[in-house]
């Protein structure tokens, strides 16, 4: 059965060799088998498709495709404008043969996910990828790709559009490969198995205090089968630096600690493209500089009781990199004092960029109160303080030391006696011998012995349980009550 398609005024024409039309609107199936430029829109309805043989489709407009069912054959989609931007959009995603961008003016711009088989050919123009995916499965190559006529996206803040490809990644030997050539170089000894690469231009924003920091408009996600160790090469354009100097790069990954681990000392790539680097493991890349650093520098700051009566605290913290740092100061102070005092000294390790693990004992043995609070300093070789951390621990034992009841046989009511050394926010219940919770009511209490009246009368006869919580310690004591 012959094919037909609708071009404006509704007119039906069949396709001939170099045929130009300002629109075209594609309906059911188009085979082409010849090449057709059309110097306005193309339009894809639900139910439309093109097949090509090695043909060409020369569109001096936007591709708007609504059809779940869009096919290129194994042709070539040509973007071509000397006048405007182009787009692709529409409610579909698009797969591709080949697909080919010349447009001397804005390039084109993706409003939708697209898949390229074959060949990904950037004449000339860029392509905006907005917040797109173009995937090109594990058969996809882009090529011509130059620091003006390149993928990109033109809000690096905002936009998460990115490129995806699939590739098989064994022992490399002495070379490279760059799958795709999406612009990351692998090299291995070891057999990586499938891996997915996905490259993105958003900018990486740093963590911790450098938190405003920001790395270069561009980064990788690398998903192997197998975690082993290999080479990468990462390439970028100058106009992706985002204010970062070449010769102060610096490759991070991102870790399941939630910050970005630096893995070599600053790389100068001089008049290069790219920088190698060694990475133990895989995850999430980017490239930043030494002076605008991207990981957080501590990593945690915690107290652990070494005994029972928590008379002997340790404390651990740990960093992950360091920057002209001279020593950490140690301070302390308990919930009753109010005020801190220096406990220790401890000195750094100057520049690094691996973690580091730092640990003290206080076993100053002043740590009656039930809650001990220390404060982590850091100084530069300045003498200024970079960071500060506080963290806090609560001795394991109950604030409560005596609760008594009175009268206890008791008949409507009854008195609570609770001694305790600090001030507290306590929990008293009432529990039948079933567990039961019969009366609950809250309470602040001082420092001292405290008095808190509370009726019986409506307890039948019998033995009960009063347990007194303290939301401090978050311990319990319990008492038994007897109504006659």
């Amino acid at each position: 059965m012959k094919k037909f398609y609708y071009i404006t005024l509704f007119t039906i024409l069949y396709l001939t060799a170099s045929t130009q039309q300002a629109l075209l609107f594609i309906s059911d199936d188009l085979f082409q088998g010849t090449k057709i430029t059309v110097n306005g829109n193309v339009k894809v309805s639900a139910n439309g498709s093109i097949s090509q043989n090695s043909s060409e489709l020369i569109i001096k407009g936007d591709l708007i495709n609504n059809s779940n069912n869009f096919r290129s054959g194994i042709g070539t989609i040509t973007f071509s404008s000397t006048s405007s931007e182009q787009k692709i959009q529409g409610t579909n995603s698009l797969s591709f043969y080949n697909l080919k961008v010349n447009n001397s003016n804005d390039g084109i711009k993706l409003l939708q996910n697209i898949s390229v088989q074959n060949n990904l050919d950037i004449v000339q123009g860029k392509i905006d990828l907005q917040n797109s995916e173009i995937d090109l499965g594990s058969t996809g190559n882009i090529v011509n790709e130059t620091a003006s006529n390149r993928i990109m996206v033109s809000d690096p803040i905002n936009n998460t559009g990115t490129v995806r490809i699939q590739a098989n990644v064994n022992n490399t030997g002495s070379s490279f490969i760059n799958p795709g050539n999406i612009g990351v170089g692998v090299k291995t000894s070891a057999n990586l198995g499938n891996v997915t690469f996905i490259r993105g231009h958003q900018i990486q924003q740093g963590t911790g205090i450098y938190s405003s920091n920001g790395s270069i408009t561009r980064f990788y996600d690398i998903t192997p089968d197998n975690s082993n160790p290999a080479e990468l090469k990462f390439y970028f354009w100058d106009s992706e630096l985002n204010g970062h100097l070449k010769e102060e790069l610096i490759p991070y990954r991102y870790t399941t600690s939630n910050y970005w681990q630096p893995l070599s000392d600053p790389i100068d790539a001089g008049i290069n493209q790219y920088i190698t680097f060694n990475t133990p493991g895989f995850s999430r890349f980017t490239i930043a500089s030494q002076s605008t650093p991207l990981p957080v520098e501590l990593l945690y700051f915690k107290a652990q009781c070494l005994d029972d009566l928590c008379k002997n605290i340790m404390l651990v913290w740990e960093t992950a990199s360091e920057k002209n740092s001279d020593y950490f100061e140690i301070q302390k102070m308990s919930s009753n004092s109010k005020q801190w005092i220096n406990l220790s000294k401890v000195p750094a390790s100057g520049n690094s960029n691996s973690n580091i693990l730092y640990s003290i004992i206080d076993d100053s043995g002043e740590n009656s109160s039930s809650i001990i609070y220390y404060k982590l300093l850091q100084y530069d070789l300045d003498g200024k303080l970079q960071k500060q951390e506080i963290c806090q621990i609560f001795k394991p034992f109950s604030n409560i030391t005596e609760i008594s009841i009175f009268p206890n046989p008791c008949d409507d009511y009854s008195m609570l006696l609770i001694k305790s050394p600090v001030e507290d926010e306590v929990i008293i219940s009432i529990f039948n011998l079933n567990g039961i919770n019969l009366f609950t009511e809250y309470h602040t209490i001082s420092a001292g012995s405290n008095q808190i009246r509370f009726t019986t009368e409506t307890l039948k006869s019998g033995i009960y349980l009063v347990k007194v919580f303290s939301t401090i310690t978050q311990s319990n004591s319990e008492i038994k009550l007897i109504k006659k």
